[in-house]
């Protein structure tokens, strides 16, 4: 099931919420998940607001395989800008989707752009 958090709310549970950690949830919002934000075959999504409650359980849990830490990524490139975040609208249906260019050179100095969408635009 996916999990998701809005405005306000991500900055009230952003200190609570530490991944590979189990929780308890009680009182989230479980609904359909809106058919534009599928991408698997999930088909609900649990919103977690201001009335949820949560606590951290005294279970371990086993973290997934294709984690690994960070002193084990190459790095294949670095940031060298970073443009304005710009709202583009989706053709079929004109929802706005937030978007923002970023500019990295690779190993080899050569300029790769990649488009950065909604959430990752500001986190």
């Amino acid at each position: 099931m996916k999990g998701v958090l809005f405005d306000r709310d991500i900055d009230l549970f952003h200190q609570t919420l530490v991944e590979g950690k189990e929780y308890d949830i009680t009182n989230p919002i479980i609904a359909h998940l809106p058919e534009m934000f599928k991408r698997t075959e999930q088909v609900y999504q649990m919103t977690i607001n201001a009335a949820t409650q949560i606590s951290e359980t005294q279970s371990a849990i086993e973290l997934p395989s294709y984690l690994i830490p960070l002193t084990k990524v190459d790095i294949i490139g670095i940031a060298v800008h970073m443009h304005d975040k710009a709202i583009v609208r989706a053709k079929p249906n004109g929802i706005p989707y937030e978007v923002r260019k970023v500019e990295m050179l690779d190993t080899e100095i050569q300029v790769i752009q990649l488009s950065i969408w909604n959430t990752l635009v500001t986190t």
